[in-house]
């Protein structure tokens, strides 16, 4: 889960950049996920780029159709860039982080604070 979750982010430059996403050609970003730490580092690669693609991105390129490709078909039809960057990249980990966060209680680990304190902290 944590390193789909950094997979997303490596997302954003196709996304933010590019007028298709084709899944065909996109080039992931392998580590042995069995270690936290290479997780963590492709994590930080892949935010960064993230960062600098919204920092670089325009106003007027958020309205460009955008589509997605996947085995030489289009999966997901053209729309324009600002719904796939709101439903496809932040949709998708904030969906993903609440079921890490999900997992994480149940397993009985920590809960990272996001926004502030976490329930278990009030516990305390």
């Amino acid at each position: 889960m944590a390193s789909h979750i950094a997979e997303i982010y490596d997302w954003y430059p196709g996304t933010f950049h590019g007028n298709e996403f084709n899944m065909d050609t996109y080039k992931r970003d392998e580590v042995d996920i069995s270690d936290i730490e290479n997780i963590i580092g492709k994590f930080e690669r892949a935010f960064n780029r993230a960062k600098e693609s919204i920092e670089s991105a325009t106003d007027k390129s958020m309205f460009e159709d955008w589509k997605m490709i996947a085995g030489g078909k289009t999966v997901l039809q053209p729309m324009p860039r600002i719904q796939v960057i709101r439903g496809f990249l932040m949709n998708h980990i904030y969906h993903h982080r609440g079921e890490m966060i999900v997992y994480l209680r149940s397993t009985g680990n920590k809960v990272p604070s996001m926004y502030g304190p976490v329930y278990e902290d009030s516990l305390r």
